[in-house]
């Protein structure tokens, strides 16, 4: 499903939003949640990745 929302936020300013997601069989406000929920996911992305990065750099310590 989300490679049809990312689909319709490729091409929406060629086609617009009602008319994509009409044609894909996908609703409006799923895509605007989808889009939602995307933008959150790129905003944690680097803690997580930090997060990692200091979790991995422990274990090395105390594996020796």
């Amino acid at each position: 499903m989300s490679s049809r929302f990312q689909f319709v936020e490729d091409h929406r300013g060629a086609f617009g939003v009602k008319r994509l997601c009409r044609i894909l069989a996908v609703s409006r406000s799923g895509f605007y949640r989808w889009l939602a929920g995307a933008s959150v996911l790129v905003g944690r992305a680097r803690p997580d990745a930090e997060l990692a990065g200091g979790a991995l750099s422990r274990l090395a310590d105390w594996m020796g």
